[in-house]
């Protein structure tokens, strides 16, 4: 933790100037030339480790009345600048205040400071007093009033709260709310603060209307995938309402399928609904289970079904799991499980493991399902991270602390059965840089088993396939990791498949299964058939993902521009904006 306040990634770090600027004074800082590296003497440690025992011990989740989380506390502590070195007493004393007069809870407070660190300097009574004015204009709390400029930091600085006004006025009128509804909303979604009123073609009402949505769950939509707002008429087909209630599925889940595959709105109805029937029958699961398989993990669509199915039956036998939906939720969680898994397999994996952590095969059979990780870890890295650990002079760790370990944290496990060299060819054979592999590595530490030439060549094709560069290839390996499990002649296969069936070329289809994959959920196919269901409405899918992208992109660098408007060089294009 203390290592980690100054050399850790930037969003959990104290950074690099207020670090310096806390302990340079007593001469115990080295900056080199690198503005965010900082090596601290082991002296500069020591006091960091004492202050911030000190902050935990006053505002942690330990104290008796109700802390901030810990990981809020200490981005609240790096992004605050010299705020190490007041007193804790102190700063507990204002959020405290505060807290009392916003009727907010202590971890809000410092969120609000975190996103809002120009705050701090102003004393307690301003801004109480800025806060109850800016609620008196819009009709809120002063409590909502300081949660909506936490979520939209430039707004601190907008003396004129009738700005404030007009712009959400303007928002609310094309969206069809009142204006302390706008307020929520935007406290919810700060990217809609960046959205031109102009460019809403659907309201809450239209969404509500053509949706079959409650207002409360088309503002949830809203908040969930914006661009939504930008749709006309006839792009939204997806009667989520009706379409859940035929499921057996909560609204919410049609709604974050949407957020993760807009395309899928200007799909109607029954061409969804028919093929995630179609899908559950295979599974030998519920409509509502098919669902949760196109939301979480797209891309498993694009193995052939028998595979998917014989997969779901090793694990549900080789993991004594009472039925075919827990063992498709074990694969929902460690998709590489897709690979090569038999229930023969299965078995000698977990006698290995039971060797290995000196625990039972029932035990280790239950561990398995509740981190399906342990079933991808090769018996030798086990082997060789145990011993590793076991001969660590510092800290000898039990084969019992491992255990948790690999439980908690695979990757960190899975890394000490590897030595730093072997690691550091890992970025060498895949042409990529090293934060690009260990993003990847980190988030699926399942691949480390395959070795590096294997991975490439799967990224190589996918790359090849999708038509994009390698790098982006691991991108989107680490959204939809079974992509990297799934024999690359396979996902060629089906996208091939999915071309004939469309009248598309592969090219196009490849750039919309890596976009959408959940747009597999509308062709479920046995292989040698041809599903055509998606073919009248796959130019539509594409041109809604296309605006998904633009509006996306508009809004994103027009908020940019409202965080750091000394980018805009001149007057006109500041009224532009």
């Amino acid at each position: 933790l203390v290592s980690g306040v100054a050399k850790s990634a930037p969003s959990r770090r104290v950074s690099a100037a207020v670090a310096q600027s806390q302990l340079a004074e007593e001469g115990d800082v080295s900056v080199s030339d690198d503005r965010d590296s900082v090596e601290p003497s082991s002296s500069a440690i020591d006091e960091i480790a004492e202050r911030l025992a000190a902050f935990y011990a006053v505002l942690g989740e330990g104290r008796s009345n109700g802390g901030i989380e810990d990981s809020i506390l200490l981005d609240f502590l790096g992004a605050v600048p010299g705020l190490l070195v007041e007193e804790p007493a102190t700063v507990c004393t204002k959020l405290e205040q505060l807290s009392g007069s916003w009727g907010l809870h202590l971890s809000t407070m410092a969120l609000f400071f975190t996103h809002v660190p120009d705050a701090w300097e102003r004393p307690v009574e301003a801004l109480v007093d800025q806060m109850a004015r800016l609620g008196v204009v819009l009709g809120c709390s002063a409590g909502e009033a300081a949660n909506l400029i936490g979520a939209v930091p430039p707004l601190f600085n907008i003396r004129a709260t009738t700005i404030i006004k007009d712009k959400l006025d303007a928002l609310g009128l094309r969206l069809g709310l009142p204006l302390l509804a706008t307020v929520q909303l935007v406290t919810r979604q700060p990217l809609l603060w960046a959205v031109p009123p102009q460019h809403i073609q659907s309201g809450v009402p239209r969404l509500c209307n053509r949706l079959g949505l409650t207002t409360s769950e088309a503002q949830d939509l809203i908040a969930r995938v914006p661009p939504i707002l930008v749709l006309d008429e006839v792009q939204l087909q997806l009667q989520v309402g009706p379409l859940a209630a035929t499921l057996r599925a909560p609204p919410a889940a049609l709604i974050e399928l949407l957020g993760r595959c807009l395309g899928l709105v200007s799909v109607p109805p029954e061409v969804l609904g028919s093929n995630l029937a179609n899908l559950a029958a295979a599974l030998g699961v519920e409509p509502c289970d098919a669902l949760e398989l196109a939301t979480r993990q797209p891309a498993l669509l694009a193995a052939q079904l028998p595979a998917l199915v014989a997969v779901l039956e090793a694990l549900q036998a080789g993991l004594a799991l009472p039925n075919r939906l827990a063992a498709l939720r074990v694969l929902l969680v460690e998709p590489a499980l897709m690979g090569d898994t038999t229930e023969q397999g299965l078995t000698g994996r977990l006698e290995s493991l039971a060797a290995a952590f000196q625990m039972s095969v029932v035990e280790l059979r239950a561990l398995a399902a509740q981190q399906p990780t342990l079933l991808v870890v090769a018996p030798s890295t086990i082997r060789a991270a145990l011993a590793k650990a076991a001969a660590d002079p510092e800290a000898p760790r039990l084969p019992a602390d491992c255990l948790q370990l690999l439980l908690e944290d695979p990757g960190a496990f899975i890394a000490l059965g590897y030595s730093e060299e072997v690691m550091g060819m890992w970025p060498v054979r895949l042409g990529l840089d090293p934060g690009d592999v260990e993003d990847l590595v980190d988030s699926q530490p399942a691949l480390l088993e395959l070795s590096p030439n294997t991975v490439k060549a799967r990224l190589e094709s996918l790359a090849a396939l999708f038509g994009i560069p390698l790098r982006i290839a691991a991108q989107l390996v680490r959204k939809n990791p079974a992509l990297a499990t799934i024999p690359p002649n396979v996902v060629i296969t089906r996208v091939k498949s999915l071309a004939l069936a469309l009248g598309q070329t592969m090219q196009t289809v490849g750039v919309m299964v890596a976009k959408s994959p959940a747009v597999l959920a509308c062709a479920v196919a046995t292989p040698g058939e041809l599903n055509k269901d998606l073919k009248p409405y796959a130019g539509a899918v594409q041109e809604v993902t296309a605006a998904y992208e633009y509006y996306t992109m508009e809004w994103l660098s027009k908020g940019l521009k409202e965080v750091a408007p000394s980018r805009v060089q001149s007057f006109s294009s500041m009224d532009r904006r």
